[in-house]
């Protein structure tokens, strides 16, 4: 019976350091950024979020709860 290779494990923190220098969190605190960064929210939600990996998932859950915390009136 042939041995079985592992497949090397893919690097979580590579996608999740690539996304926090993108900088999403500080620019929902700037007001002239705050419709840029919901744009760049909206389009990681709909075109990616399912195949980074769940470090990166939860960074950007947590960018989504803070949108929506500093939305405005």
């Amino acid at each position: 019976m042939p041995v079985r290779r592992r497949q090397p494990r893919r690097q979580e923190t590579g996608a999740a350091e690539r996304y926090r220098e993108m900088g999403i969190a500080a620019a929902l605190s700037r007001p002239w950024d705050y419709p840029t960064a919901c744009g760049e929210l909206a389009a990681l939600l709909r075109l990616g979020y399912a195949e980074i990996p769940k470090a990166a998932q939860a960074l950007v859950a947590s960018d989504v709860l803070l949108a929506f915390r500093l939305l405005p009136e």
